[in-house]
């Protein structure tokens, strides 16, 4: 096959294979579906006949026409951003394969592969992606290779044109060939020894989220969110789009999580209501305190350690947004990092929301069991039954009062004692257990929570059951409020971890059964949670679960690996300031060791490294005899040196040119020289089986080279004889 048709192959798996890697990024089937085809399309049609005949100006007119439709389309609904700019490059990209007509076509080509691969990695950071973009790197790495050695010929054809000579066009030949992918395997190990090292030395943060806006844009699923609004009509599709990997453990790390076990990922808790909606109560200023990690990457909430830890290992998916929510079991009072952070704490809630610039992807949680942990420092008791809470809705009371003197519960808004609440609340969840569970909402008529409850409603999804149960207790004076999270359910056997997904986001209720101390009550219906929550256990789901827990590799290893991965990676301590500082540290006290030990430590460090270097050469020695004797990699025959070497039968023949008085220029290609001498024939041929030699793979043995020796000898005396005259030189 010759360089051109290396090259046309480069052009349509690198251009096909970022096509397909950004579609699965963005999840387009349309990408996909109309890019593949019309690409391959446009690459067929570039290497027929007609194709030379179409003007480029037509090209280039079609070139600016999808760039001024895709800003066009950008303009008018207002989303330029990443997913539009990379729509663009692939049409762009399309159209190119059918200009492809030089080596210049090829690297733009081979540029607007890159740039459509960059706005996938920009898109998304999922296993599969990180998969592709391995297998495109060596891929890219032979297109540029070739493309330069095609890019070569044609200056080198060029030039041949103009000063008359005949043109040959070389073919790439076994030599060639295997001379191209050695060089792709050294490039690619080097990119890839130095990819790792950057990687581990410098610290990740430029992640998807910093393009804020300029992001892909999402649509209406299921998720989480800080506050709850109901009354808003419509079908909730359900995402299966993943948003975290949690590892349950105690203290001394054995493993909490199990099929069956379910963990309530706590992110806002709401206790103010108003025109449905439930939001975070706005309390004095000190409620919400900034607070920031200490030296050791740690936020202490409080130095009581519990009996009962639950540890949390939490690994994110997706880089946070701006003011992220930060999720944990009930009662933390341990949070830890990878890297220094600041966020806001709202003190009575017992949540931890991300300052605006904070980014980060993994932490670790510690959690109390309910009742071992103790009330926080500020908690206020209800003993006025004046502070009591409340519910600004008569019907909501009313209703709650009968359903309350019904099972012989005293309704009156006082102080109870726990045995009281706890028959309130069990009240309440046992009479919403007889509501439907819908996703597909009507409109509400009137205040939501007082439709949900009246016989016209009695359906809704979570947030109307919590918010319902929650409205119910504050009308009686107990106090509650609304919880939005994640419910971690689905567990995997493999990773021993749980999947947590977008469809996981939940609403649920937390009742102060005693001064401070908060208790979790669900009152969706368990039927409904169980089929809106709880995984398949069909073989295809078994599969998807061992892609996951690879998945979570990928996520943990390299997508969240931050300072925290650093240290354990480089060895540093906790209190290292940076992990780069603890190699060097390492290094250096290495080194301080052996000049302590004066003259015996150098000679012993010098004899190990010495002994290390031959133990690496004697394993490669050996691997390439392996090698070589399953016949991987071929024999390699004597090599022939056009211009250099004494005993090469190239520099032979410029020897003998020059004493001719035929010197070769330096800027003149060696066959173009031998033409221009005098029995050019001769020269010729010898050149040709030279060139042959070190470029087409035909080796040379030590006979044909001394025949080759004997035939510019007698040459190269016939010129010597004829060049007095030719040069009128006596």
């Amino acid at each position: 096959m010759t360089l051109q048709g290396s090259l046309r192959l480069a052009l349509i798996w690198t251009s096909l294979l970022a096509i397909v890697i950004y579609a699965i990024a963005a999840e387009s089937l349309a990408v996909a579906a109309l890019g593949v085809p019309s690409a391959w399309l446009c690459w067929w049609a570039a290497h027929q006949a007609w194709a030379a005949s179409v003007p480029r100006l037509l090209v280039n007119a079609v070139l600016l026409v999808a760039v001024g439709l895709g800003l066009g389309l950008a303009s008018l609904d207002g989303q330029f951003n990443v997913e539009r700019i990379a729509e663009m490059l692939a049409a762009l990209l399309v159209i190119k394969l059918f200009d492809r007509r030089t080596a210049r076509d090829a690297a733009e080509v081979l540029a607007l592969s890159v740039f459509l691969v960059f706005g996938a990695i920009l898109t998304s950071l999922k296993l599969s992606v990180g998969v592709l973009v391995l297998m495109f790197c060596p891929l890219l790495v032979w297109a540029a290779l070739v493309q330069q050695v095609v890019a070569t010929e044609e200056r080198a054809e060029a030039y041949m044109e103009r000063i008359g000579a005949v043109r040959r066009r070389v073919r790439s030949g076994n030599a060639m060939s295997r001379g191209l992918r050695r060089m792709t395997g050294g490039l690619t190990i080097a990119a890839s020894l130095i990819a790792t090292a950057v990687f581990v030395l410098v610290p990740r943060g430029l992640t998807p989220s910093f393009l804020g806006e300029f992001g892909a844009e999402r649509g209406s699923v299921t998720g989480f969110t800080d506050q709850v609004q109901l009354g808003r009509a419509g079908l909730i599709s359900e995402s299966q789009e993943k948003v975290l990997d949690l590892r349950v453990t105690d203290a001394d790390g054995g493993n909490l999580g199990g099929a069956g076990r379910v963990y309530y990922l706590r992110g806002a808790v709401l206790d103010a209501y108003e025109d449905g909606n439930w939001t975070r109560q706005r309390r004095r200023s000190e409620a919400f305190q900034p607070r920031e990690t200490d030296q050791n990457l740690r936020l202490v909430l409080s130095l009581n350690t519990p009996r009962a830890v639950i540890v949390q290992d939490i690994a994110l998916r997706q880089p946070p947004s701006r003011g992220s929510m930060m999720f944990a079991v009930q009662q933390p009072f341990q949070w830890e990092f990878g890297e220094p952070l600041e966020f806001t704490l709202d003190r009575r809630g017992g949540t931890l929301r991300l300052d605006d610039n904070a980014k980060t992807q993994s932490y670790r949680v510690y959690s109390g069991l309910p009742g071992t942990l103790g009330p926080p420092r500020d908690w206020r008791t209800a003993a006025n039954p004046g502070r009591l809470p409340s519910f600004p809705s008569e019907y909501v009371r009313e209703e709650t009062v009968k359903l309350l003197e019904a099972q012989g519960i005293n309704a009156d808004r006082v102080r109870r004692s726990p045995t009281e609440i706890n028959a309130v609340t069990r009240a309440i969840k046992d009479h919403l257990l007889t509501f439907d569970y819908t996703l597909d909402i009507l409109r509400a008529q009137g205040d939501p929570i007082e439709w949900f409850l009246s016989e016209d409603g009695r359906q809704g999804h979570c947030e109307y059951f919590a918010a319902a149960m929650t409205a119910m207790c504050r009308s009686v004076g107990v106090n509650a409020r609304v919880v939005t999270g994640y419910v971690a359910v689905e567990y995997n056997d493999a990773s021993t971890q749980y999947t947590v997904r977008e469809s996981n986001a939940h609403a649920w209720v937390e009742v102060e059964h005693a001064p401070g101390q908060w208790r979790t009550h669900d009152p969706t219906p368990p039927a409904d949670f169980d089929r809106v929550h709880a995984p398949d256990t069909s073989l295809a789901s078994m599969a998807r679960r061992w892609f996951d827990a690879l998945e979570f590799f990928w996520v943990d290893s390299v997508v969240s690996f931050d300072r925290g991965s650093q240290r354990r990676v480089l060895g540093g301590e906790e209190d290292d300031a940076e992990p780069q500082i603890a190699a060097l540290n390492s290094i250096a006290g290495f080194l301080n060791r052996v000049r302590q030990s004066g003259w015996v430590g150098a000679a012993q460090a010098v004899l190990a490294g010495v002994m290390a270097f031959v133990g690496v050469l004697i394993i490669m020695f050996v691997a390439q005899s392996f090698f070589r004797r399953l016949g991987i990699g071929g024999v390699r025959g004597p090599r022939v040196r056009i211009l250099g070497g004494t005993r090469d039968v190239g520099e032979y023949l410029l020897r003998v040119l020059d004493k001719a008085g035929h010197p070769k220029p330096g800027w003149k290609p060696l066959l173009a020289h031998v033409r221009d001498v005098p029995d050019a024939g001769v020269f010729s041929d010898v050149v040709a089986r030279l060139y042959a030699a070190r470029f087409g793979g035909r080796p040379l043995s030590a006979a044909e080279a001394q025949e080759l020796r004997r035939t510019v000898t007698e040459a190269g005396q016939n010129l010597g004889s004829r060049t007095p005259a030719a040069t009128g030189d006596g």
